[in-house]
């Protein structure tokens, strides 16, 4: 018997015939603005990023509603890699499939290694002084006080419980190694999954000219960069004044005090029920914007140093508060210390 030979005709795509008209593409476009009015929150969802520009930064809670708009389900394939050491690396791809067809509509990469600074060291333990914790510094600390702080010595000074008790320690500037890169493999996988999903995200619903990615990641290396002076001083005419951003002053000073008191009581100081309440009142909104900068100057100068927790996915927490990610004591998401308050 003859072998049957099947003859395929090839056909010829033209790609124009599957091209998106601009009306969809504007559609699209609008649809991603709503949400982003809409459904997102600044801070949650997305958030700009001081000295980074003014696009905003997408982070994992934005992505995974984008992908919830456009009906996309995230399909994750992960390498590892021995760095040696006991450190590793993980590649993740995610593929974006279409809930409604099964069909593929974009792919993204995010990676992350226990070699990266903010996994591979932590600060050096703080050297405890002879000088015990005064009760007024938990009183003080419980009412959410900057002057905390200052019974303690100033910001390079610290908490530390020994058998005997709790005692200032005086804090050091110096870095070292993790002595176990293990503790932080499954928050390495966990950051390289979202970075991943982040770009498949951008990629897949053209976002890119709205959203930037993993600036947050990069945060910690622009923080304390110097800004390049100008050799010709500006004319006084042409500097414009500081737009009053209330949102982002306000996360300032929850970021800095640790809560929301610092807000509230400034609210309180002027008699103001919210800030929706005067939106609309220059004088007010003056007076509450010059008010809310000496609140925030006042909780500078009484910073408590904070560090991403790799625990929690770069959530950000005091130093000193955690004994579980190495970095402090009473972290939210470990076993707290017990604190006499």
């Amino acid at each position: 018997m003859e072998n049957d030979v099947q003859i395929i005709k090839a056909e010829i795509m033209n790609l124009e015939d599957y091209a998106m008209g601009p009306e969809n593409i504007i559609k699209q476009v609008s649809i991603i603005q709503s949400v982003m009015k809409k459904v997102m929150q600044d801070g949650q969802h997305y958030g700009t990023i001081p000295g980074c520009g003014d696009k905003p930064t997408l982070l994992k809670p934005g992505a995974e509603k984008l992908t919830m708009t456009f009906r996309l389900a995230p399909k994750f394939h992960i390498t590892e890699r021995d760095l040696g050491k006991g450190h590793r690396e993980y590649e993740v791809q995610t593929e974006l499939i279409s809930i409604v067809t099964g069909g593929f509509i974009g792919e993204g990469l995010g990676s992350c290694s226990t070699m990266e600074s903010k996994y591979r060291f932590r600060n050096a333990e703080p050297e405890i002084t002879d000088q015990p914790v005064p009760q007024a510094y938990w009183n003080l600390r419980k009412a959410g006080s900057p002057k905390a702080q200052e019974m303690l010595g100033g910001s390079g000074f610290t908490t530390k419980k020994t058998d005997e008790g709790w005692f200032i320690a005086k804090k050091s500037g110096d870095r070292v190694e993790h002595d176990n890169p293990a503790d932080y493999y499954n928050t390495c996988l966990k950051m390289a999954k979202k970075r991943s999903l982040v770009d498949a995200t951008l990629t897949a619903t053209a976002a890119s000219d709205i959203f930037t990615q993993d600036i947050e990641d990069m945060a910690f290396l622009t923080k304390d960069e110097p800004k390049s002076e100008s050799k010709t001083e500006p004319k006084k005419e042409t500097q414009k004044k500081p737009k009053m951003d209330f949102p982002f002053i306000r996360s300032e000073l929850e970021r800095i005090s640790g809560s929301g008191e610092a807000w509230d009581r400034v609210l309180s100081t002027l008699q103001i029920e919210s800030y929706g309440t005067i939106k609309d009142d220059a004088k007010k909104k003056k007076q509450l914007w010059d008010r809310l900068n000496i609140e925030l100057d006042k909780c500078k100068k009484n910073q408590v140093v904070t560090v991403p927790c790799p625990e929690r996915d770069g959530d950000i927490i005091e130093i000193d508060h955690c004994n579980v990610c190495e970095l402090q004591k009473g972290c939210p998401s470990h076993e707290k210390d017990d604190i006499p308050y």
